[in-house]
């Protein structure tokens, strides 16, 4: 149902970028902000994989097996209701396969709340995806987020507070060592907060849950600083201080009053006191939170630095425009969240478990019976810093989110079921496919092939299986901006793996689709259809009865993964469940009425402004990049819509859409590349489930251009598009849209949503005067 093209990019080592003329005194930071550019400017190093070669997979000769996959460790709720764990941001040389040399990373480290001095994972210095986490529908999540990157370690400009500018923008200022005269390359055209920034600041996003967007649920607006300098005591004790007043709640709290008093004196320090008693200066009472510490001591040294500060030690201070303490002042009095922590956060939030309360038959879109549960399947949980997520996912800054349903007719429970009764058992894969650097690589010329896309942080590891076994394969694209497609080849001959789609992007198909298979994701195809960032896809995978080595290839023959069927066979072969023993779709995930509102056309594009910068263009939304406070959508609760998201863009991007929250469902889609009679579909029944959807590019000439608009040199005359239908329902809060390319995303295609009961109440204003994230 996507595009057939394919981003083309290149990889190429650490040291064969520095033998190509990158400056070796260059901080990894700057190459990565270079290449970013670079890659998503939509120059000409952007170009396109004819469709052709997406489809023409050359079979190949296989090595020895490589090494076996190595399975993430996870932190599970184990059937206690409440899913706990420790997730700290931390820094670390890193080793990456086929990197030369160790790579200093963030990533992320979990621990159980009972023993906080050794990680479940990682266990090794390689890098790769944070711990899987596991739970159940209904359970309590539960989860202390701490920032303890050290800055110091990084060269180059991080972020506002730490050695950066005024503006608080990350720089380059030289990037090409035979043009030394060519300086302030970035952010040239790029406007604040639209810009790379903010890399050492940290908040999780728990893509595809649909939770609270506010508070201490996935609350994608929070901002947390690091702290370097916490101690396992601190920990223990700001911990004990969120189970008491948070965790033992077990939901998302209300409000900022919903937070321990100790912790918020530990964050802000007594400043409330001093103003309620009508003090004009309570510099002295803040300055005893770890934000006001942080405002007064930050290693600043950009224009406007103060050195004298508050009268504390230190190096030189904030300006007074960026310090965060006024910011979360100006937010606790007029009743709203802050945006501004440091070191630590409590995440707290329950998953959903929808039970009908009315008649399922009813058709009335804002009938109590068409409200949302949480559809169990396979997720996943990312850094979401507006500005940043692109060098925080290239990080690995991302790992699995199981949630499981394992009721007799769940998805879990049911599929579990039917291997039970043939006394036989199916077992789990949890496969995140990353791309782990400190740069984005994408300068050198070269093959049209992707940079190495690592699968739990291994390079083409081997899965094994047994003959005639089944396994249930949960794939996760975590990739910043890489398609995937794949198809697998058996390497001597003999009868090939098999696979069926059980679910795409977390939703399970109805059974109806999981018999036609719509999107392709099936036979030798484990990634049929194009699988975009953000993606996810659960596959039944089958061995055959013989022994052998298969592997799992991208265009051009290119290995991600092998599977060694070995040992002795399963017999009676494991068979794939027949339709009518396929999970029923729950009654939440059924279709959604096509008499539903038609909110106007959102628009995907970019403006290619006057300039000789390689960042000359740029991407946005509704001809506007994301805006500090304003409010793109604005929607009523418990109502649906249906949306008609277009791409105008003319550099042939499929930008992958994402919506949080609140999953949807594609009715129509329009791609004018597809051949003749495709072009234009419709579906009307047994609609498939998304949360991240590419956007067809607009109509294309013979040389692979899209055909710009005669009377707007800047859009596309042909535009594709799709249309899906969504449900507002059970929270409301700020969340965004955007890109899930994310460097398109950090430089501000993206926008801010906002769920009222009352769209024109005072409250609901209120809630949207929020600043940048």
């Amino acid at each position: 149902m996507a595009e057939d093209d394919e981003v083309k990019v290149q990889h190429v080592d650490t040291k064969a970028a520095s033998a190509i003329g990158e400056e070796k005194t260059s901080s990894a930071r700057r190459r990565f902000l270079y290449q970013a550019l670079t890659a998503t400017s939509g120059i000409a190093l952007l170009e396109l994989l004819p469709s052709s070669l997406l489809k023409a997979v050359a079979q190949v000769n296989c090595p020895n097996p490589p090494p076996t996959l190595v399975p993430v460790r996870e932190i599970d709720s184990k059937g206690t209701g409440k899913l706990q764990a420790v997730i700290s941001v931390v820094n670390g040389n890193r080793t990456v396969p086929g990197m030369s040399k160790q790579l200093m990373l963030r990533h992320y480290a979990g621990y159980t709340p009972d023993n906080l001095t050794k990680p479940v994972w990682p266990t090794t210095s390689n890098a790769g995806p944070g711990p899987t986490l596991r739970c159940e529908v209904g359970d309590s999540v539960q989860i202390t987020l701490l920032n303890q990157v050290d800055v110091a370690a990084f060269q180059g400009s991080l972020y506002s507070g730490e050695k950066g500018t005024a503006t608080g923008c990350d720089e380059v200022t030289k990037f090409d060592p035979k043009n030394p005269a060519d300086t302030n390359f970035y952010p040239a055209n790029d406007k604040f907060p639209n810009w790379f920034h903010a890399s050492s600041a940290a908040n999780i996003h728990f893509h595809g849950t649909h939770v609270s967007p506010s508070t201490t649920g996935d609350n994608v607006l929070a901002n947390i600083q690091p702290d370097a300098n916490q101690t396992v005591d601190d920990v223990k004790r700001i911990q004990g201080w969120f189970q008491k007043y948070v965790f033992d709640k077990g939901e998302a709290v209300k409000d900022w009053n919903g937070l321990p008093q100790e912790w918020k004196d530990y964050q802000m320090g007594r400043w409330q006191d001093a103003w309620k008693k009508g003090r004009k200066d309570s510099n002295q009472d803040f300055s005893k939170g770890l934000i006001g510490v942080y405002d007064s001591t930050a290693p600043y040294t950009g224009p406007g630095a103060n050195p004298s500060g508050h009268g504390l030690p230190g190096p030189p201070k904030y300006p007074k425009e960026l310090r965060l303490w006024p910011k979360n002042k100006g937010a606790i009095d007029n009743g709203r969240w802050p945006q501004y922590y440091v070191g630590s956060y409590p995440i707290c939030f329950r998953i959903p478990k929808y039970v009908p309360p009315c008649d399922p038959n009813n058709p009335d879109i804002n009938n109590p019976c068409m409200r949302m549960g949480q559809a169990p399947g396979t997720h996943w949980y990312h850094s979401h810093k507006h500005g940043s997520t692109s060098v925080n996912l290239f990080n690995g800054l991302a790992g699995a989110l199981i949630i499981e349903d394992k009721s007799p007719t769940g998805y879990d429970g049911a599929l579990k079921a039917y291997y039970d009764s043939k006394n036989q058992k199916l077992d789990q894969v949890v496969l995140v496919f990353q791309q782990i650097t400190d740069t984005i690589n994408m300068l050198v010329g070269g093959s049209p092939s992707p940079p190495p896309t690592f699968v739990n942080g291994q390079l083409t590891p081997t899965i094994e299986m047994r003959p005639g076994q089944v396994q249930l394969w949960r794939m996760i694209n975590a990739t910043v901006s890489t398609f995937l497609t794949a198809q697998f080849q058996p390497c001597s001959g003999g009868a090939p793996l098999q696979c069926v789609q059980t679910a795409q992007d977390g939703v399970q198909f109805s059974q109806t689709n999981y018999k036609n298979q719509p999107l392709g994701n099936k036979g030798q195809n484990p990634i049929g259809d194009r699988m975009a960032p953000a993606n996810r896809i659960d596959l039944l995978v089958q061995a055959p009865t013989t022994k052998g080595l298969h592997v799992m290839q991208i265009p051009g023959g290119k290995p991600i993964l092998y599977v060694n069927v070995k040992d002795d066979a399963i017999s009676p072969q494991m068979q794939f469940p027949p339709p009518g023993d396929f999970p029923v779709i729950p009654l939440f995930l059924a279709d959604i009425p096509a008499n539903v509102r038609k909110r106007p056309a959102i628009r995907y594009g970019s403006v290619k402004l006057n300039s000789t910068s390689l960042t000359a263009r740029q991407f946005n939304i509704d001809d506007r990049q994301f805006v500090d406070g304003h409010i793109d959508q604005l929607m009523t609760l418990d109502t649906a819509e249906e949306w008609t998201i277009v791409n105008e863009d003319l550099t042939g991007i499929a930008h992958p859409f994402h919506i949080h929250i609140n999953p949807f469902q594609i009715s129509e889609l329009y791609n004018p590349n597809a051949p003749s009679g495709q072009q234009l579909l419709k579906f009307d029944k047994d609609l498939v489930w998304w949360d991240a959807f590419a956007i067809p590019a607009g109509k294309k000439d013979g040389s692979g251009k899209v055909i710009p608009d005669p009377n707007n040199k800047n859009k596309a005359k042909d535009p594709g598009y799709f249309k899906m239908r969504t449900r507002f329902v059970d929270f409301t809060g700020l969340y965004v849209q955007h890109c899930h390319i994310l460097a398109h995303e950090d430089r501000g295609m993206m926008q801010l949503l906002q769920v009222c009961r009352d769209p024109n109440s005072e409250e609901c204003k209120k809630q949207a005067n929020v600043e940048h994230h």
